[in-house]
């Protein structure tokens, strides 16, 4: 028999970015929907949950540190608004930061980032999507789903094992200085190929 529940989250906005109280998945049985932090009046169905509480923090890409072969890199920054920095070049790198100001005893319990991006035309590029802080870094290889700028978006930091910290720990210090490098790889070099990113959006849980 399935248990149903409902959870609901008071949400607290900040300066400098967006904090709320999320009921965190840590496990569920035959769940119907992805495990991780629930939205107000979500419904979760699963057979068996287990919960805790944290802090979510929601903050978008706010500044551009490099650029190389990216037209407009501005448009990568802040929330969602359909205009895009985009590349085509086989050479390119683009560096985001997201300026974070988290306290310095909080624990990091885990990385979500989310980037609004696609690819013209379709399965032809791949997107490597590195955090650093530091000399420290983890990457993704993703591919980006097909359609013109603000069509789609792909989320990094969740796997068959569930939510996790891209194989390490982060400090406060690290998260405060986090920055993203995003490199557009072209699987057919002959065909001409535009990857779009609309944002990147950075959600730590405490």
């Amino acid at each position: 028999m399935r248990r149903f529940l409902v959870l609901g989250m008071v949400i607290g906005l900040a300066l400098v970015s967006v904090a709320q109280n999320v009921w965190d998945v840590r496990r569920a049985v035959n769940l119907d929907v992805p495990g991780g932090p629930v939205a107000p009046g979500e419904v979760v169905t699963a057979q068996e949950i287990i919960i805790g509480r944290g802090t979510g923090i929601v903050r978008f890409a706010g500044s551009v540190l490099s650029n190389w072969n990216w037209d407009i890199p501005e448009n990568a920054l802040e929330g969602r608004n359909y205009t895009c920095a985009t590349t085509s070049k086989r050479e390119n790198a683009l560096y985001l930061q997201f300026n974070l100001n988290i306290p310095s005893d909080a624990i990091v319990k885990w990385i979500g980032v989310d980037v609004f991006g696609t690819q013209t035309p379709a399965q032809r590029a791949m997107l490597w999507v590195r955090l650093e802080s530091g000399s420290d870094y983890y990457e993704y290889r993703e591919p980006l789903p097909p359609g013109e700028c603000g069509a789609g978006s792909i989320t990094l930091g969740e796997d068959l094992r569930g939510r996790h910290l891209w194989d390490r720990q982060w400090t406060p210090e690290e998260i405060n200085s986090l920055r993203v490098r995003l490199r557009a790889e072209f699987t057919d070099p002959g065909r001409e190929v535009h990857v779009h990113i609309d944002a990147v959006k950075h959600r730590p849980l405490l």
